[in-house]
C-alpha cells in the first residue's frame, strides 16, 4: 500500500445543479470547458496534479499546502477577471477547499480522511472564497498566505470539530480602517480583483497570463457553439 502527505484540493461551481436544469447540453459543456480552461493551468502553474474532475468538481493534490492556497487564491482572482466582461448568468464562480493529510494512493486516486474532510470543508465554503483547515493553517508558510479563522465546524462523518479558516480579501477591503487610511472609491475598488493579484502575479509562464487563459476559454466555447450550431443545422434539414 502506498501511502503519502499530500495537500488535497477541492472546487465546483456555486450553482451548477441549478444552472445545469436551465441549460442545454451544449450550454453545459461550454460551461465546463471554460471552467476548464481558466481553472487547469492555475492548478498546474502551483504545482497541483489534478486527480480527476466529475461534472463541475476538481480534485487536485499539492506536495505543498502552501503551493494549495495559493493557487486558490490565483484562480479566485483570475475568474473575477473574467466575470467583471460578462452578464451575471454567464459568470463562474467557485468555492475552493484545502486539507492536507497523508492518503492512500491507489493508481490515478487518492483516499482516506484527509479527502472526506476536504470534501466536507467544501460543502461549507462559499462562492468566490477560500477555506481551508486548521491543519493547513499549521503546515502553510503563513508570510505567504494571509489567514482569518472562521469557527469550528462539526462536518458530517468527521468525528469531533474541525477548525476551518479562510482567505481574507485583499487590504484595500478592510471594513474597520485606521483612521489615517486613504480608502479607494467606489470606482476604485471595483476594479480591484479581491485578492489583489497576490497569487496570480506569481505566474510567469506566459502561456499563463491573463491575455493567454482568456484565449483558450474562448477558444473552447466558440468551438461548442459552432459544434452545436452544425448540429442543429443538420436536425433542421432532417
Amino acid at each position: 500500500m502506498k501511502t503519502a502527505n499530500l495537500a488535497i484540493v477541492f472546487t465546483d461551481i456555486k450553482g451548477f445543479t441549478e444552472r445545469t436544469s436551465r441549460q442545454t447540453l451544449e450550454e453545459n459543456q461550454r460551461l465546463l470547458q471554460v471552467h476548464e480552461a481558466l481553472l487547469a493551468p492555475l492548478f498546474k502553474a502551483f504545482g497541483g496534479r489534478i486527480i480527476k474532475s466529475i461534472g463541475d468538481a476538481f480534485l487536485v493534490t499539492f506536495e505543498s499546502p502552501t503551493q494549495a492556497v495559493l493557487s486558490g487564491i490565483a484562480i479566485q482572482d483570475r475568474l473575477w477577471h473574467h466575470n467583471r466582461e460578462l452578464l451575471e448568468d454567464d459568470q463562474i464562480h467557485v468555492r475552493v477547499a484545502v486539507n492536507v493529510g497523508e492518503v492512500r494512493v491507489e493508481a490515478n486516486d487518492i483516499f482516506g480522511e484527509p479527502v472526506n474532510i476536504a470534501a466536507r470543508v467544501e460543502g461549507i465554503a462559499e462562492a468566490d472564497e477560500v477555506f481551508f483547515t486548521e491543519a493547513v493553517y499549521l503546515a502553510m508558510n503563513k508570510a505567504e498566505v494571509p489567514s482569518q479563522e472562521v469557527g469550528a465546524f462539526e462536518l458530517k462523518g468527521i468525528p469531533g470539530k474541525i477548525r476551518v479558516f479562510r482567505v481574507p480579501r485583499a487590504p484595500y477591503r478592510v471594513l474597520a480602517p485606521t483612521p489615517d487610511a486613504v480608502l479607494p472609491s467606489p470606482e476604485e475598488a471595483a476594479a480591484l480583483p479581491p485578492y489583489g493579484n497576490l497569487a496570480l502575479a506569481r505566474v510567469t509562464d506566459s502561456s499563463m497570463d491573463l491575455g493567454a487563459l482568456g484565449q483558450r476559454a474562448a477558444e473552447g466555447a466558440a468551438a461548442v457553439g459552432q459544434r452545436a450550431a452544425a448540429s442543429a443545422v443538420a436536425v433542421g434539414q432532417r
